[in-house]
This record gives C-alpha cells, sequence and structure tokens, in this order.
C-alpha cells in the first residue's frame, strides 16, 4: 500500500474506533453531565464572588479596628506619661513642702507611709537626677507607722490637709 492508503485506513479505523466508543455512551446522560458541571460551575463562581466581597469587608473592618487601635494605644501612652509628669510633680512638691515644713512634714509622714514602689521614685528629682543624701526620703516598710488619732477622732494628718480623708 501507498502512504496515501495507509492514513486512510488509520483514519478509518479511528472513525470506527470512535464510532464504537460513541455507541456505549449513552447522548442524555452526557448531556447531564455537562449540565450538572455548568450548574456547579456557577454556583462556585458566586461562592467566589461572595468571598471576594467577604475578604474586603474584612480588609475594612480589620483596617477600622487597627486605626482605633493605634488611636487607644497613643491616648494610654499619652495619659502614661501625663501621669508620670503628675507622680514627679508630687514628689518635687513633697520634698520641697519637707525642706520648708520638716515639723509638719514629719507629722503627716506619720499618717501616711509611703509604698516601696513609691518610696524608690523619692530618689530622683523630676530630671532624672540623684537628690542629694538630705533630700532623700527614706521609708522602712517594715514597720508600718499608725497615725495617732486625736480626741474628737481626727488623726494629727487631718489638720494638716482637712481635705484628705483618713481611713
Amino acid at each position: 500500500m501507498d502512504e496515501n492508503g495507509d492514513d486512510a485506513s488509520v483514519s478509518n479505523s479511528s472513525d470506527v474506533f470512535l464510532q464504537t466508543l460513541s455507541e456505549f455512551i449513552d447522548r442524555n446522560h452526557v448531556n447531564y453531565l455537562v449540565s450538572t458541571q455548568q450548574h456547579m460551575m456557577c454556583r462556585f463562581e458566586k461562592t467566589n464572588e461572595m468571598l471576594l466581597n467577604f475578604n474586603v469587608l474584612s480588609e475594612n473592618r480589620y483596617q477600622a479596628s487597627v486605626n482605633e487601635f493605634k488611636k487607644h494605644t497613643q491616648l494610654l501612652t499619652d495619659m502614661k506619661k501625663d501621669l508620670d509628669t503628675v507622680f514627679k510633680r508630687i514628689r518635687v512638691l513633697k520634698q520641697t513642702l519637707s525642706k520648708q515644713y520638716p515639723d509638719s512634714f514629719a507629722v503627716c509622714s506619720d499618717v501616711y507611709v509611703m509604698p516601696p514602689e513609691e518610696a524608690e521614685f523619692s530618689t530622683t528629682a523630676s530630671g532624672g537626677e540623684e537628690l542629694e543624701d538630705d533630700q532623700q526620703t527614706v521609708v522602712d516598710p517594715e514597720t508600718p507607722k499608725t497615725p495617732k488619732i486625736l480626741p474628737d477622732g481626727t488623726t494629727e494628718g487631718a489638720l494638716l490637709f482637712p481635705d484628705v480623708t483618713s481611713d
């Protein structure tokens, strides 16, 4: 056979094979499978679109939460700085009062015992430099001081600072 005859027999045999194969498959069944696949593809496209919308909404919500969190963090940082400044000023005022009015301040120190964490801060001034030895407040947390109660039921510290209530 010549080359053209071989091509014709190959194409003829492939056509025969395809024809016998298509006889085994039901056309209605194939059409049903195709329509089912198209239906599933539509559902997957809708689901994908919904997920994309959800991701966009989640990203917007996340960004809003991050911005709010940053604002609150900044607010807390500023408040801490302000409180540190206030406490430093109070310590400086206490030290100034203890220099100007040592007797009155000694009576107050009998009423109020500084907690250990506040006592360690009292050794530095507002600028952070060390104070001189006569300016340092030393508190022994082991020996708590009890306030002296006066006959009218008040304590000695209440006379010096009437707006401060005693426990």
